[in-house]
């Protein structure tokens, strides 16, 4: 997708009679960083097996590993260098990077364990998804969170069940689901389907273009 593309289908303030930026609430693991891979590659390491994503068909992964394994799959993520090896999903800081020059905000909201959040919010930085930090703070752009229904945002983008699930409950509000095979059956209102980043930037292009235009005070 080209820079003109892009800047197109994320939009442009002020050229839809002064429309009101977007918040957009984005995930982490599995939306803009490739979690899966590297965390596959140190448990099939360790326990000379294959596992691979596409046999992932449900959200919890220690249905999927070696008896002798089992909830000691989740210990990896802890690992203190874990997302020095994970890599960003293809074309994901270039919609976002588009979102924001077009005036809409971003924001990341992701479940962590202990260890985890750190290093994941240095990953937001080194890889320039966030806008940054005030020194010693965690980026602003970037909330830990596992209840992510108690953020406001106009859209969240997601690829777990249980988060777009309670985010409709509670909130009524849209979602894109980023297509994994453990969310495959995922059917909800208000919710759409994307496999990839032009794909998620297409799906919130249709939500933006379906809010309301604020009132003209007279």
């Amino acid at each position: 997708m080209n820079i003109r593309h892009l800047s197109a289908l994320c939009g442009r303030r002020g050229k839809r009679g002064g429309a009101e930026a977007m918040l957009i609430a984005c995930d982490v693991d599995g939306v803009a960083a490739d979690l899966h891979t590297e965390w596959l590659r140190r448990y099939n390491r360790d326990y000379a097996d294959t596992l691979t994503l596409d046999r992932l068909t449900s959200w919890d992964l220690h249905r999927y590993t070696k008896p002798e394994c089992g909830h000691r799959v989740y210990d990896y993520l802890s690992d203190h260098d874990l997302y020095e090896h994970v890599s960003p999903v293809a074309g994901a800081a270039a919609v976002i990077d588009a979102w924001r020059t077009a005036g809409h905000r971003v924001i990341f909201l992701s479940a962590c364990t202990y260890g985890m959040t750190d290093q994941k919010a240095q990953w937001l930085v080194r890889h320039g998804f966030s806008l940054g930090r005030k020194r010693g703070a965690l980026p602003d752009d970037f909330i830990p969170i596992r209840e992510k229904h108690l953020v406001r945002a106009d859209v969240l983008i997601d690829d777990a069940p249980h988060n777009l699930e309670a985010w409709w409950h509670h909130n009524r509000r849209p979602s894109v689901v980023v297509s994994m095979p453990y969310n495959f059956t995922l059917r909800l209102p208000g919710m759409l389907r994307a496999s990839d980043w032009p794909g998620i930037a297409h799906a919130v292009q249709f939500f933006d273009r379906r809010r309301p235009s604020p009132s003209l005070t007279p």
